[in-house]
């Protein structure tokens, strides 16, 4: 058996697509096209290598994504033309008051219930809640009393029933981190 055999791919019924380029991302099944999404004014070196967001679980169109000291919302992914190879100003507001000064947005979550609830956490061991994150420019209240300054908020984890209960987590040598 040739060694090119051992690893041939199976066969797929007739009419179904197959990406038959792993790493090609050109080729995406069912004609869709990739997207960029991030938004127009972050400056690329703002940005964590890996960028946290997270879609708010009462309407999955609204994206809530940490650019660099500032959390940004997205209000209508949908809305964003397919195809698009550079950051996009559709639909993005950055919302000021979350602004950090001297540390980066780590992490985000939103909850369940209450809805539209977002919790941010920062580089700097802070955490915050913003209420009514889907409209406006809500004003976020440091909820950061008794947690681990100095290290990064690394994960925040909600209750799905009961946006109060709150498990964070953080990274840094020589701290608690839960």
């Amino acid at each position: 058996v040739e060694q090119q055999d051992r690893f041939a791919r199976p066969a797929t019924p007739q009419g179904h697509r197959e990406n038959q380029r792993h790493n090609d991302t050109s080729a995406l099944d069912c004609d869709q096209q990739a997207t960029r999404i991030d938004p127009i004014g972050v400056e690329p070196d703002e940005y964590l290598f890996i960028s946290p967001y997270v879609l708010d679980p009462n309407d999955e169109r609204i994206m809530y994504f940490a650019g660099g000291s500032m959390v940004w919302r997205n209000s209508d992914l949908t809305q964003i033309p397919l195809g698009r190879e550079d950051s996009t100003s559709v639909n993005w507001d950055s919302l000021s008051y979350s602004r950090q000064s001297g540390s980066q947005i780590t992490s985000i979550a939103a909850a369940r219930v209450p809805a539209h609830r977002v919790y941010y956490g920062t580089s700097g061991g802070a955490m915050f809640r913003m209420d009514n994150a889907n409209v406006g420019d809500p004003v976020p209240v440091d909820v950061s009393n008794g947690l681990s300054r100095g290290a990064t908020l690394n994960a925040i984890c909600i209750d799905r029933r009961n946006g109060d209960h709150v498990l964070a987590c953080f990274s840094n040598y020589g701290v608690i981190s839960l």
